[in-house]
């Protein structure tokens, strides 16, 4: 159910790319650039939204949900602007509000004031994730804890919101030497903002004997059937797609010579844009890709944190 709510959320990425198509629209028809800046900050100055879920245990229509909401809560005579407040599926309402001290607050009084029939849950937020790369092998053969403790002491953190979400071992090539122990590897971490953007400011972390660089780490569910994104391969329903040219056959048996990307290719024809869709489908570099992590940043409200 969770999932879906997340899924409708994302709907918004539709909207903001028309936005981007009258605007790119507007420049070729001799607007001054800074009209594309404008809405690129526009998006960055929006602010993150922390919501609610209200799911009635029994069954029933969204509306009568919303309507017992908006009957039992008071919301004149509570300190907060209600940003959104919507129906859901299978009976339940999605309620969002700005700041995450008034979100506590008002899960708080509705589960109050529509008692045990109804299930009140915040929205899953993801935290900010940082890359360690280059770590020892030593060090990578410790447990969380004790290399999170490490990387801790070492670095002068102080701070409990640590965990490491992703362990990469790899062996390092060396031709000039056959010696044991060239392996390195690297972490994927969670942390709270301010930790987080406190990381990222040292640009590197003292891990046992060395200096390992880090890095923000946004990801982007991606499907590797049809390359799209926001779902994965078991789930897709599209065709087979290749993610060099952009044709209907498996990347593998790929003989073109001339890149296309399966993604900028749907969006330039789907809103009439006017993007470069001359690059592999998974080239960092790819606007589509770019943009999917831009909404990523915006939609868990750490897109500032650096």
């Amino acid at each position: 159910m969770i999932q879906e709510v997340v899924q409708k959320e994302l709907g918004n990425v539709k909207q903001e790319l028309e936005n981007l198509r009258k605007v790119i629209q507007g420049v070729a028809c001799g607007a001054k650039k800074g009209s594309l800046r404008s809405y690129s900050e526009a998006v960055k100055e929006k602010k993150k939204e922390n919501v609610i879920i209200v799911k009635p245990k029994m069954q029933q229509e969204s509306e009568t949900t919303k309507k017992l909401i908006k009957k039992k809560v008071d919301i004149k005579n509570m300190a907060m602007g209600i940003t959104k407040l919507r129906k859901g599926s299978k009976g339940t309402v999605i309620v969002g509000c700005e700041a995450g001290e008034e979100v506590k607050k008002l899960k708080e009084t509705v589960q109050a004031k529509l008692g045990k029939n109804y299930k009140v849950m915040e929205s899953p937020q993801s935290k900010p994730k940082i890359k360690i790369i280059n770590i020892g092998l030593e060090e990578m053969n410790l447990d969380d804890s004790k290399l999170i403790s490490t990387i801790k002491i070492q670095n002068k953190i102080d701070t409990v919101n640590m965990r490491i979400v992703k362990r990469i071992v790899k062996e390092k090539r060396n031709r000039q030497s056959e010696r044991k122990g060239n392996e390195e590897g690297s972490i994927i971490m969670e942390a709270d903002e301010e930790t987080h953007g406190l990381i990222l400011k040292k640009t590197k972390l003292n891990v046992g004997w060395k200096k390992c660089p880090v890095f923000d780490h946004i990801s982007v569910k991606r499907c590797f059937k049809c390359w799209g994104y926001y779902h994965i391969a078991k789930n897709c329903t599209r065709e087979e797609t290749c993610h060099i040219c952009a044709g209907s056959h498996n990347s593998r048996d790929c003989t073109a010579t001339k890149k296309k990307c399966v993604n900028c290719v749907f969006k330039n024809r789907t809103y009439n844009l006017k993007i470069n869709d001359d690059h592999d489908a998974l080239s960092p570099e790819c606007p589509t890709f770019k943009r999917a992590l831009q909404e990523e940043k915006r939609r868990t409200g750490w897109e500032d944190a650096k």
